[in-house]
């Protein structure tokens, strides 16, 4: 347990919704278990729903994966959890939560640091940076005792104009150190695993392309959109899981290895460096649907939005100059699978801790279902390393609490910047640009387009 006498608030605000109930309160409570939270803390719940904080503590019983088992710890966490109703349009219920936030430091006996948690759609994110801006909740203690962040959710806009348009609000009502942008394929485990072999085994010398053939960026799922149809449809794939987990993945897998400490700036620069697409094969570009997708609950009659994307990328980066770089995702596909694979131009040999491998002509970075790496040699057998548990500073494998720990430390290596969210939406508005001029092609679930 962390024995600082510093008190931490952590403020959900959404706090009655998914997002919340099935990862958020999860991943603190797994933290408090593991005694890894601050040792004076308070979790402050926001949400329009009329509950007084009892109710809250039994709504979070009964709809928290794993309360409902009633680990004894459970009661002892929910003690630190508190609830204030309050709508996101309403000015006042902002005024409200400062007088609640300001109860709990007297009760801590200094200014707690703030944590706000935006879990919450990402059509309100103006609407509440606004008014906790216009209400003071923005701003770090008066004594430089404690300091306000704000954690937000993907995605960042819909494109680049509206992404800029919230990135220019946040920088009028808070500094950049106090915003931690969120995308949790940071913390996969695998990621960080090739990271390490890529510095510290023989794949470094050979990360360019006068060794790698291809490299393919896969987001697959088995699974439709769930019932999700009003939210789903409005989005479409490239924009859910393109424009932030699929392109984060490549600018962590390629980029520089060097003296540069600022770990955001490197991965933007790769995505910065993507040109554009007049410099790759327009044909290359794929768009597609499920049938059956039009029946969804939610889901516009006449609908074009894409439950399947595939797109190429080209790097201006000499480095990577020539290799094939592919990324494609979707929904309602043949098979689960998220991962990279890298095709080598001649067969590779690899001195790894525990095993010595030759004749390797690719591996694939499998992120999900399970993280691991599989090295298949020019007979086609295949070696598999499992990577799980080989994660990020030893952190848990779960996503948000690998998050909240790295808030904690004020450590944005996790999280992705403004550079990076914008240099990605210029990769994606290309695209949308030319998609209205493309076939949308129609697929069966479980198959993929042709």
């Amino acid at each position: 347990m962390d024995n600082s006498k510093k008190a931490t608030t952590i403020i959900i605000l959404g706090a009655t919704g998914d997002l919340a109930r099935k990862k958020l309160f999860p991943a603190l409570f797994g933290l408090y278990k593991k005694d890894k939270l601050p040792k004076n803390m308070k979790v402050e719940g926001f949400s329009r729903r009329n509950f007084k904080s009892s109710d809250f503590r039994q709504f979070l019983i009964e709809n928290v994966p794993n309360f409902k088992d009633r680990d004894e710890k459970i009661t002892d966490f929910l003690n630190l959890v508190e609830y204030s109703e309050g709508k996101f349009d309403d000015p006042t219920s902002y005024e409200s939560l400062i007088n609640l936030l300001q109860k709990i430091d007297e009760k801590f006996g200094n200014c707690s640091d703030k944590l706000f948690h935006l879990a919450v759609s990402p059509a309100f994110y103006e609407l509440v940076l606004q008014n906790m801006h216009k209400t003071g909740l923005t701003l770090s203690c008066t004594d430089g005792t404690g300091k306000t962040k704000i954690i937000i959710e993907k995605p960042i806009g819909h494109d680049l104009k509206t992404a800029k348009e919230i990135h220019s609000l946040i920088n009028k009502i808070a500094t950049r150190d106090q915003i931690y942008e969120i995308d949790h394929y940071l913390t996969k485990e695998t990621l960080h695993a090739a990271k390490t072999l890529s510095e510290k085994e023989n794949l470094r010398k050979i990360w360019n392309n006068e060794h790698i053939e291809s490299i393919d960026i896969t987001l697959f799922e088995t699974k439709d959109i769930e019932g999700r149809g009003e939210f789903y449809d409005s989005l479409g794939a490239l924009r859910d899981v393109g424009q932030n987990h699929a392109l984060i993945v490549l600018s962590h897998m390629l980029q520089e290895n060097g003296a540069e400490k600022n770990v955001q700036k490197r991965r933007a620069d790769i995505l910065k460096n993507a040109l554009k697409l007049e410099a790759v094969a327009i044909k290359d570009i794929v768009r597609g649907q499920y049938i059956g997708y039009l029946k969804e609950k939610g889901v516009e009659n006449d609908s074009e939005t894409e439950t399947f994307f595939k797109f190429p990328v080209a790097l201006g980066d000499k480095k990577w100059e020539g290799v094939k770089i592919t990324v494609a995702g979707g929904k309602g596909l043949s098979k689960n699978e998220v991962g990279v694979k890298v095709i080598f131009k001649k067969p590779e040999t690899f001195k790894l801790e525990s095993k010595h491998l030759t004749d390797i002509k690719e591996i694939l970075f499998r992120i999900q279902p399970e993280p691991e790496a599989i090295f298949t040699d020019k007979t086609d057998k295949k070696e598999v390393i499992n990577l799980k548990g080989k994660t990020y500073q030893g952190h848990s494998s779960e996503s948000y609490e690998k998050l909240f720990l790295e808030v904690f430390k004020g450590n944005e290596d996790l999280f992705v910047s403004e550079e990076e969210v914008e240099a990605s939406w210029v990769i994606v508005d290309q695209i949308h640009e030319i998609w209205t001029k493309l076939p949308l092609i129609k697929y069966e679930k479980g198959k993929f387009p042709n």
